[in-house]
């Protein structure tokens, strides 16, 4: 449909995970920055596991139609999506928790080295295990 586009940014390649995933993760900060005006920052844990939980179903959709190349069936991939950003969500939220302790820069920059970091896990473990992609792809 966009070849151009699809030359540079072929199914599977980091770089299109790397465009859905900025999609979602904007869709995810805007919800952090939703709840932020609900709760105070001490809430900042939950804040970030009900976002992740959120934005998780969503971007299951869109990494399946967008950034993979695919044949296993949904009712498959779902199941198995849910327990990746499960395990995610845990370890984000563990992660993140460790940082805000740790660092002393602002929470903001804190939670976009935490989604970097998961980003690449979740790529890696969507891209192998759970999409299992079936055209190989080179990075541009």
């Amino acid at each position: 449909m966009f070849p151009l586009f699809n030359q540079f940014f072929s199914k599977g390649s980091l770089q299109r995970f790397g465009l859905a995933g900025g999609f979602n993760t904007l869709i995810f900060l805007i919800l952090i920055e939703i709840f932020y005006v609900i709760f105070d920052e001490s809430f900042a844990p939950f804040i970030w596991a009900v976002s992740w939980i959120l934005t998780s179903y969503i971007a299951h959709f869109i990494h399946r139609w967008f950034t993979f190349d695919t044949t296993e069936p949904v009712k498959k991939t779902i199941p198995l999506v849910a327990i990746l950003y499960i395990i995610g969500m845990l370890g984000s939220t563990w992660t993140y928790v460790e940082f805000l302790e740790i660092l002393t820069i602002d929470i903001r920059l804190i939670a976009l080295v935490n989604v970097l970091l998961w980003g690449a896990i979740t790529w890696l473990s969507m891209r192998v295990l759970i999409f299992k992609h079936v055209k190989s792809t080179t990075l541009h």
